[in-house]
């Protein structure tokens, strides 16, 4: 299985520097400090200025955070957490919804898109 982790620099293999914005170590605390009137559910910003899990990560790094994020948790993992569709996560409002997903991912609770890649993998290979 392949292991992340989501807190530093990629291995010593990867030239390209990661800013430090890129560890659920900063996303964590920026995302608890917005406002629970700051989030939308069904899209990811609003034109009165509402961000979703993913409008938020834009703000706090732009489009380069939004894209390593996604390795991590894709659209697909993330909007049912967000718009309350995911039965792990049915918290009361989508902020704290994707705080309990962050905080998950963080500690190991919730598996990342390539965790679930590889256990995937592993199912199909078994199969044959």
């Amino acid at each position: 299985m392949t292991e992340q982790n989501l807190n530093t620099e990629p291995s010593n293999s990867t030239k390209h520097v990661l800013p430090a914005v890129f560890s659920l170590d900063v996303i964590i605390p920026y995302m608890e400090n917005t406002t629970e009137e700051s989030w939308c559910t069904d899209v990811v910003k609003t034109k009165d200025g509402k961000n979703c899990l993913f409008g938020h990560l834009f703000d706090l790094g732009g489009g380069e955070l939004f894209d390593w994020f996604e390795n991590i948790a894709t659209t697909y993992m993330v909007y049912p957490v967000n718009d309350g569709k995911n039965e792990n996560y049915q918290q009361p409002t989508p902020k704290q919804r994707c705080v309990a997903y962050l905080k998950d991912l963080q500690s190991g609770k919730a598996k990342t898109t390539y965790q679930l890649m590889d256990e995937e993998f592993e199912r199909y290979s078994s199969a044959k």
